[in-house]
C-alpha cells in the first residue's frame, strides 16, 4: 500500500484543518472579566445558601437531641428489666439536663437524690427554648418494664433566626408497658 504524501491531499481540506488548529491554539483561556463574574455569581449563591444551611443544621441537632431523649428512656427501661432494679430518668428544665440514674433512695414521686447512682447526664443544647414534662417527678421504670406513670416530655426549640418557626417533639411513655415513643417531631 502506498503512503500518501501531503501533496496528494487536496488543498481545501488541508487549509480547513490547519485553520481550525490555529483557531484552537489562539484561544488560551478565560479573560479576567469572565473569571471575576464567575466568582461574583458563586459568592451570591453561597450568600443565599448560608442561612438555609445553618437552619438545616439546627433542625438536625434538634432531631438528634429528641432521639437521644428517647434512647435514654429506652435504656432506663432495658436496665430496669435486665438488672431487676428501678431506673429513672429525670428531666430538669431549669438546668437543661436529662439524667439517667439507678433509684437507690426510693421517694414518691421518684426524684434524683444524693444516694442514687447516676448513670449519665445529658445536656440539652442552649438553643432549646424549653422542656415541658407531664410527669410528677422522674420517670421510674420498674423491674417488669412498666413505668411509674403515663406521660410525655416535650422539648421545644426556637430558631436562632428572627421570626423562625418553632421545632418541637413529643416523647410519650405508657405506664402499663413502659413503651417509649417519639410521637411527634416537627421542625420548621
Amino acid at each position: 500500500m502506498q503512503k500518501k504524501s501531503d501533496s496528494d491531499i487536496p488543498i481545501a481540506p488541508r487549509r480547513s484543518f490547519f485553520s481550525r488548529f490555529l483557531r484552537l491554539r489562539n484561544q488560551r483561556g478565560v479573560t479576567l472579566i469572565e473569571l471575576m463574574s464567575s466568582v461574583v455569581i458563586m459568592g451570591i449563591i453561597a450568600a443565599m445558601a448560608g442561612p438555609r444551611f445553618s437552619h438545616e443544621i439546627e433542625k438536625m441537632e434538634f432531631r438528634g437531641t429528641a432521639r437521644d431523649m428517647v434512647s435514654v428512656l429506652r435504656q432506663a427501661r432495658s436496665l430496669a428489666i435486665s438488672e431487676k432494679a428501678n431506673y429513672c430518668v429525670d428531666f430538669d428544665a431549669s438546668a437543661g439536663t436529662f439524667t439517667l440514674f439507678k433509684d437507690k433512695v426510693v421517694t414518691t414521686p421518684a426524684a434524683l437524690q444524693s444516694g442514687d447512682s447516676t448513670i449519665s447526664v445529658d445536656t440539652i443544647p442552649g438553643e432549646f427554648g424549653g422542656l415541658t414534662s407531664t410527669f410528677t417527678g422522674a420517670v421510674l421504670f420498674s423491674s417488669n418494664g412498666s413505668a411509674s406513670e403515663s406521660g410525655s416530655v416535650t422539648p421545644i426549640s426556637y430558631g436562632s433566626e428572627a421570626g423562625s418557626a418553632t421545632s418541637y417533639a413529643t416523647i410519650s411513655v405508657l405506664s402499663s408497658t413502659g413503651r417509649v415513643r417519639l410521637d411527634d417531631l416537627q421542625s420548621y
